[in-house]
């Protein structure tokens, strides 16, 4: 079920139903923190460096590489997703990071948060 709800969500949050996804989820006795250890394909070639400075260059993500990787014990209690261990795989578009973020504030509290700044700030707000 839950390898399930991961692949509809992705394929919903990025609106891509024909998106390919493949999910292994499993439970660690761990109080709070999601981690992902995702794999993708880019439609464009690109290199480590340009995909680096985008993930340095979005609101919200902190980049954690050498010498460590994020870890659940270091994100509890902060707001940012952190991502680590970004690498290229072995096919040219290919690449692979770990991202670990807070479930209780990122994906819940922290998100209605956020879209309420969004919205004030817009031109659009209510």
């Amino acid at each position: 079920k839950e390898e399930n709800k991961m692949i509809y969500e992705t394929k919903k949050i990025l609106h891509q139903k024909n998106l390919i996804v493949s999910a292994t989820c499993v439970r660690v006795p761990i109080d709070v923190c999601h981690s992902e250890s995702i794999s993708f394909e880019t439609k464009k070639r690109t290199n480590i460096d340009k995909l680096k400075n985008a993930i340095k260059c979005s609101s919200g993500v902190k980049s954690i590489d050498e010498p460590c990787y994020p870890m659940p014990i270091d994100v509890k209690g902060q707001n940012d997703v952190y991502v680590g261990r970004i690498r290229k795989d072995f096919s040219k578009n290919w690449f692979s990071m770990f991202i670990v973020s807070d479930n209780l504030r990122k994906g819940a509290a922290q998100n209605g948060v956020q879209i309420l700044e969004y919205l004030l700030r817009s031109k659009n707000a209510v």
